[in-house]
């Protein structure tokens, strides 16, 4: 983890981009979500701030239940949720700072919905011109693709 983060920081100081990274927990507890948390902030303190929005390192799971760990409201830790199947009943309520809908069921009014509700809006994966374009219809704020320079050359058309 440490390797990855001092190459983003030297790619920002090269570039002169601010990169914020979605860190996705890959075990299957609130345990493991809260100790990938607390090697993030052990690693870089000021990437995550327990006041506002804006941090450098956003907390994503596709299950809500990893971030159910004691002490969690005192993080301030920013959240995603991940949405890879439809439920039109599933509503954050301002839970997640952010969204991710799969371009499958990406749509505007969704993306509204979300909105809406105070989340920012994603998609993945934008692969190809056509999912870029679509994610872009829709309004999303974010789109997380494999192919950064094929996605820039899409909304650039």
């Amino acid at each position: 983890i440490e390797e990855t983060f001092d190459a983003i920081e030297s790619a920002e100081r090269l570039h002169g981009h601010r990169v914020r990274l979605v860190v996705e927990l890959k075990g299957e507890s609130a345990a493991e979500m809260r100790a990938l948390y607390r090697k993030v902030v052990s690693l870089r303190p000021d990437w995550v701030s327990r006041k506002g929005h804006g941090d450098k390192a956003i907390f994503m799971s596709f299950e809500a239940s990893h971030f159910d760990f004691p002490g969690f409201e005192r993080t301030g830790m920013e959240t995603v949720a991940v949405k890879d199947e439809p439920d039109p009943a599933d509503l954050h309520d301002g839970e997640f700072t952010q969204v991710h809908l799969h371009t499958r069921l990406l749509d505007a009014a969704l993306v509204d919905r979300y909105r809406n509700q105070g989340a920012e809006v994603g998609t993945w994966p934008a692969v190809g011109t056509a999912s870029v374009l679509r994610a872009a219809v829709a309004g999303v704020d974010y789109v997380t693709t494999d192919d950064v320079a094929g996605a820039r050359r899409a909304l650039l058309q």
